[in-house]
């Protein structure tokens, strides 16, 4: 069994599956890895969820901030940001199946496989975690955000999710905030300082590393 890993597949069907062309993966035997962000800058955003869903137990994803964008505007939640690129999704007959089955990923997965050199274990998650926080941390506070989107109230969730702040993680944290920061960390961060403050605003390391303080 070989397992692959691949970054955003974001809509991109036909790179994706040239790419496991490439690589003769074979579902019987072989496991597919992704780190989020399924869809939504891509033309075949409809297709690449169909792809995935229907290679079952030989995929495996967390989800990343497009995915749960995508299950806002699929339920209802919320109306505004980008949705071009995913209107063919939205509109389909499966959309209603397709959004469920995304709402079950995880937002952190953790595993130990064998490798040639021994068991070896393994996290992915989509953005990253906060510097300083535990295997243990990370994958309780991964959880309870899990549990809210498994849950009956998640759209609440889905409502509330969108924004910058609170933008440095305190455990006294509490409801939306809580939940707010914890999802800005696992699918949002690309930057923070030494205290773990957030930067959400730069998108790039140049522009990082010129202008910090």
């Amino acid at each position: 069994m070989a397992v692959y890993a691949v970054g955003d597949i974001q809509g991109c069907y036909e790179p994706l599956i040239k790419l496991l062309d490439k690589i003769n993966f074979d579902p019987a035997k072989d496991r597919l890895w992704s780190v989020g962000d399924l869809i939504n800058r891509g033309p075949d955003s409809l297709k690449t969820l169909r792809f995935l869903k229907q290679l079952g137990p030989a995929f495996t994803a967390v989800l990343g901030n497009h995915d749960l964008h995508f299950m806002a505007l699929a339920t209802g939640a919320f109306d505004g940001g980008k949705k071009k690129t995913l209107k063919k999704l939205l509109a389909a007959p499966d959309c209603e199946e397709l959004c469920e089955w995304v709402r079950k990923l995880p937002i952190l997965h953790y595993e130990k496989l064998e490798t040639d050199n021994g068991k070896k274990a393994f996290l992915m998650v989509h953005a990253g975690i906060a510097p300083g926080w535990s295997l243990k941390q990370a994958l309780g506070y991964a959880n309870e955000i899990e549990n809210v989107l498994r849950g009956d109230t998640y759209t609440k969730f889905l409502n509330k999710m969108y924004g910058d702040f609170p933008d440095i993680w305190h455990k006294e944290l509490t409801g939306m905030e809580r939940l707010r920061v914890l999802t800005n960390y696992f699918t949002r961060i690309r930057f923070c300082n030494k205290e773990t403050q957030l930067n959400l605003a730069i998108k790039n390391w140049y522009n990082y590393s010129t202008k910090r303080v």
